[in-house]
């Protein structure tokens, strides 16, 4: 059976150890199996990976690690050399193994290694530095007792591929180079894949035969920072037995995470998760916004169909009182500032009413983007 697990990877967003353990105690309730951390916004993580934390933060991960441990969820603490790895491989590697060696001191034993969102080529250069790396790292953690190693690599989709996976050099280096137990992770087809399928995955294991674990990126928001999303899991339909595992790199809002990792298991509806985290019922009128990332429901006729505007707005945003509340808002304030925008662009309102309007609630770049698609619009109908 495959593994399920959360990864902390996404950009905009850093998590408090007290909201990582809600959702470590999230994941332990639906029988998960594993924490990725490695967010972007941990300037130790990425920007300057080659320093070490300081020892009050070593305390944290080694007390996060025994919470894990406790709750049978296998803790991986991710670093991410890529940006200057580079420069320096020799020296670099001794810095890497530096600060990874005062995680072993502490008791964690799962590492993974990040080379994601690189600008570099992504040629057979860039692949023989990668697996060497990868390649030295995983003796290095054999020697040392570490127990579990996963690398996201810079190609870790189908589209960055130019030429197709099965003509990539810096795959087909780092198939010849990476050590068969290293897990490899894959996001599908895109970065944020409509589908995930077993023959994607079989198409990228004729490459790289090592075990996949899929990094889904379906719920994250951090592309799209006014939209989220908490409908069913939908579009995989790979076979357990042809991946190690499935982890989803959510928004960083932890109640709103753990309603995804609820999606994510599968076993309870929509509804019942909605109850049961004390979502208003007055937020399924309108759900279908939020449902997917590629579930729209964008016509004028759609929007003209919800009764009681105001008496949802009402409930959901000034109303409703909670945590996961306080999640949500500026979502819900922003679904509802465009809703007022279409009523007042579709009622045709004085070009300058509407410009000082909207000049108060949406970006410079927007604003005359929104304005000249309504001059468009007049045109149009003046044509008509």
């Amino acid at each position: 059976m495959a593994l399920k697990g959360y990864i902390e990877g996404y950009y905009g967003r850093l998590l408090t150890w007290d909201q990582r353990s809600l959702i470590l105690r999230k994941l332990n309730e639906l029988n998960m199996d594993f924490y990725i951390y490695g967010p972007k916004e941990d300037i130790y993580h990425r920007i300057k990976w080659f320093e070490q934390y300081k020892d009050k933060e070593l305390a944290n991960f080694e007390n996060f690690n025994e919470n894990c441990e406790t709750n049978g969820i296998s803790f991986y603490y991710a670093i991410s050399p890529g940006l200057s790895y580079g420069d320096d491989p020799k020296s670099n590697f001794n810095l890497l193994t530096s600060k990874i060696s005062n995680f072993l001191d502490r008791g964690l034993k799962n590492f993974a290694i990040f080379l994601d969102d690189l600008e570099n080529e992504k040629d057979e250069k860039l692949g023989e530095l990668h697996a060497n790396l990868i390649h030295e790292f995983s003796n290095y953690l054999e020697k040392n007792h570490g127990t579990s190693f996963v690398f996201c690599p810079t190609i870790y989709c189908e589209r960055f591929a130019k030429k197709g996976i099965e003509n990539s050099g810096y795959l087909k280096v780092l198939s010849e180079r990476v050590p068969n137990s290293v897990s490899v992770m894959w996001t599908g087809r895109e970065v944020i894949s409509k589908e995930i399928t077993s023959n994607d995955v079989s198409k990228f294991k004729s490459v790289l035969n090592n075990p996949v674990i899929i990094w889904d990126n379906y719920y994250a928001n951090d592309y799209c920072q006014n939209k989220f999303f908490v409908g069913p899991y939908r579009g995989r339909e790979f076979s357990k037995d042809i991946i190690k595992g499935c982890g989803l790199n959510a928004t960083g809002m932890p109640i709103t995470d753990s309603i995804i990792l609820s999606q994510f298991k599968g076993e309870s509806t929509t509804e019942e998760i909605f109850q049961e985290f004390e979502v208003p019922p007055e937020f399924i009128e309108i759900f279908h916004f939020f449902d997917g990332p590629f579930e729209f429901n964008s016509s004028l006729e759609t929007i003209k169909k919800l009764k009681n505007v105001q008496n949802i707005f009402q409930k959901i945003c000034v109303d409703w009182k909670s945590e996961l509340q306080l999640e949500w808002a500026p979502f819900l304030w922003q679904f509802f500032k465009d809703l007022h925008f279409l009523e007042n662009y579709s009622k045709m309102k004085k070009e300058k009413v509407l410009k000082e309007w909207a000049g108060q609630r949406y970006s410079e770049p927007l604003l005359n983007i929104l304005l000249k698609g309504k001059k468009l619009r007049i045109i149009i109908l003046f044509l008509v």
